[in-house]
Formats: C-alpha cells, sequence, structure tokens
C-alpha cells in the first residue's frame, strides 16, 4: 500500500512546487513592473524638470533681446507718424496723412493700424519717398502704392499697415 501512495505525494509536492514557482515568478514580475513605472516616473519628470530649467535658463538670457522686441513692436501712434513724416523729409516731398482706421486683435496682443499717406513733388522725390515708407523703422506693411502725373507734379497714394502692441483708440 506504500507503494501505490508514493506517487500520490510526489505528485502533491510536484503541483505544490509548481504552484509556488509560478506564485514566486508572478510576485517577481509584479516586482519587475512597479520598478519599471517607478523607473518611468522619475525619468519623466527628470525630463520635465530639465525642460523647465532650459525655459528659465533662455528667459534669463534673453532679457535685452525680448525688451528690443517690445521696443520694436510697441510704437505708439506718435512714434508712427513720426517715422512717416520722417521719410517725407528725407526724400523732399510734402507729405499728408489721410484716411486712418485701426483694427482691433482678438487673438494676438498686436493690433493693426492702416494708414493712408499723399505725398507730391518731383519724379524722383516722390520714387524715394516711396522707397521710404517701404522701409520704415517700424513694423509695417506697403499694402498699396500708386504714381500718378499730377499739375503740381508727381503724386503718390499709398496705404500703408502698421502693427503695434500699443493700446490703440477705436
Amino acid at each position: 500500500m506504500t507503494r501505490t501512495v508514493i506517487p500520490y505525494i510526489v505528485l502533491a509536492i510536484s503541483i505544490a512546487l509548481v504552484v509556488c514557482v509560478w506564485v514566486f515568478s508572478g510576485s517577481v514580475q509584479q516586482a519587475l513592473e512597479k520598478r519599471n513605472t517607478e523607473l518611468s516616473s522619475a525619468e519623466s519628470e527628470a525630463m520635465r524638470q530639465e525642460v523647465q530649467l532650459r525655459v528659465h535658463s533662455l528667459a534669463r538670457e534673453t532679457v535685452g533681446e525680448r525688451a528690443e522686441l517690445e521696443r520694436l513692436v510697441s510704437p505708439d501712434i506718435v512714434t508712427i507718424v513720426e517715422a512717416i513724416e520722417t521719410a517725407g523729409r528725407d526724400a523732399g516731398v510734402v507729405i499728408s496723412l489721410g484716411q486712418a482706421a485701426a483694427i482691433p486683435a482678438t487673438d494676438t496682443p498686436l493690433n493693426t493700424i492702416t494708414l493712408g499717406v499723399e505725398a507730391t513733388g518731383s519724379f524722383d522725390a516722390v520714387m524715394k519717398a516711396g522707397a521710404l515708407l517701404a522701409s520704415l523703422p517700424v513694423p509695417s506693411i506697403l499694402e498699396q502704392i500708386q504714381f500718378e502725373k499730377r499739375e503740381e507734379g508727381w503724386g503718390m497714394s499709398a496705404r500703408l499697415r502698421f502693427l503695434t502692441a500699443a493700446d490703440v483708440p477705436l
């Protein structure tokens, strides 16, 4: 009878050992997954902190450039008009400002001002004024320019669009 019981005992011990190995491997796998998750979380946190340090460093390094950019995009209406009048004076033409329209910004801090400009003078002076208006020292776009022969000489009509971060009365 002991001979028939021994295989059952060996079978029961074998099954118990397989179950123990299976439980042990499951706990090892859970520990590895937990460790990998913690490692991944720590890596992403370190990457986030590194990006944050880079942004702060970049902000500190570009203080002067940001101030210069702010100065460039913040011309007020008086500065814009003075730039146009200076261009006319430098070209030797009589400049008159015409129709002006302000377009408020909706999705950007920049406002748009559209301004009509008329100039009268010699052909060379009017052409020079057109070139100077196309390259004003304020953020602007020369949208339209037209030259014509007039009784008092040559004339120019232009429409300029200015970008400014300054408050523009509507």
